[in-house]
């Protein structure tokens, strides 16, 4: 009893805060990496607000990487022929871990989704997903998943049953990622 019942309900909601932060760097450093599309579109619905101004970037077409070689330059990486494809983080100094690893990238059914809800909605709109879920298509196709026998698709599920079908992993080569210091998006061109 060394906090009232109200420091320790706010004790308990930052350490919850602080721990959903520090999962998300640990999800970056896994090998393999564990972000897709669907997570890395959760984890920015969690923590836009931490993030008034996006800073601008660049592809660097001349820092190139490839799937199971350590990269050239300690960073993030984007897929060089892949719209769909997560970026992932590597890096340069260790001997051990760090190296690119595969391509996490939507597969046959997840091309469907993002093609049929548009690139604005996957994920992220829970009717839309919902509905997606329930074409008979696609029932056919989630028809196997055991999750689906134990607890049939609702607006607060349809996205997950969805990820879990939606990705593939497949070698490719990346273009480090390089932040324009003191730029943001929200700047007008020139």
């Amino acid at each position: 009893m060394w906090m009232s019942p109200e420091e320790e309900k706010q004790f308990t909601a930052r350490f919850e805060a602080v721990y959903r932060y520090a999962s998300a760097i640990d999800s970056t450093l896994d090998r393999p990496p564990s972000w897709t599309d669907f997570s890395l579109a959760l984890a920015w619905q969690e923590m836009q607000e931490l993030f008034p101004r996006l800073p601008r970037f660049r592809v660097r077409t001349d820092i190139p990487g490839e799937t199971d070689e350590r990269p050239p330059r300690t960073g993030v990486y984007v897929p060089q022929d892949d719209p769909y494809g997560a970026l992932q983080f590597a890096w340069a100094g260790s001997t051990t871990v760090g190296e690119l690893n595969e391509c996490s990238t939507l597969g046959p059914f997840g091309v469907k989704a993002v093609q049929q809800l548009g690139r604005h909605r996957l994920w992220v709109d829970r009717q839309a997903m919902l509905e997606f879920v329930l074409l008979k298509d696609n029932q056919e196709a989630l028809k196997a998943d055991p999750f689906m026998k134990l607890s049939p698709s609702d607006a607060t599920t349809a996205a997950c049953d969805v990820a879990r079908h939606a990705f593939i992993d497949r070698p490719c080569k990346w273009f480090f990622v390089e932040m324009i210091p003191g730029e943001f998006d929200d700047e007008e061109e020139a």
